[in-house]
């Protein structure tokens, strides 16, 4: 009977030390499929646009630049608002941002619609990773050159393809 307390026991205390764990964990949501939009089908073929989705990622960083990053953000984008409250105050005024490279593209999910003059409306998810870098003049290290590699996950909306 005393084996059986004891089990009982250590079977209680797992359960609460594994119910006290799962409190100090992020949540941090997966990639998953979206919706078909209403209108739109999931492209069987997907279309992938290498000069537009180079020419969004440096349209993003100019935004970055001039202030607007904000508008680039999804909705959906896990810690949005904490985001831009660490780069307004991490970030200096006068850091510029260069993308050095970008590569790695992907389209991970492509939804399209027929329009009535015969070309189709392409909604794209594309993987991306950028080389980036930042320089700025730091008050007491100096001039500072900080590089880094990032992938991003953009979604380009509307882009026009004429039907073969």
């Amino acid at each position: 009977m005393k084996i059986f307390k004891v089990m009982m026991m250590g079977a209680i205390l797992l359960i609460a030390i594994n119910g006290f764990a799962r409190e100090f964990r992020n949540f941090v949501p997966i990639l998953t499929p979206k919706k078909v939009p209403k209108g739109f089908q999931l492209a069987s073929t997907p279309v992938e646009n290498v000069s537009l989705m180079k020419k969004s990622v440096k349209e993003i960083f100019k935004s970055w630049k001039q202030g607007n990053f904000e508008k680039y953000l999804s909705e959906d984008f896990y810690d949005k608002r904490k985001l831009l409250d660490a780069m307004s105050y991490k970030v200096p005024p006068s850091a510029k941002i260069r993308v050095l490279s970008i590569k790695n593209m992907q389209t991970l999910q492509q939804f399209q619609k027929y329009r009535k003059d015969g070309s189709i409306e392409v909604y794209s998810t594309v993987s991306v990773t950028a080389d980036t870098q930042i320089e700025f003049d730091d008050v007491h290290k100096g001039f500072r050159r900080l590089e880094g590699e990032n992938e991003y996950i953009i979604q380009i909306k509307g882009e026009l393809i004429p039907e073969k």
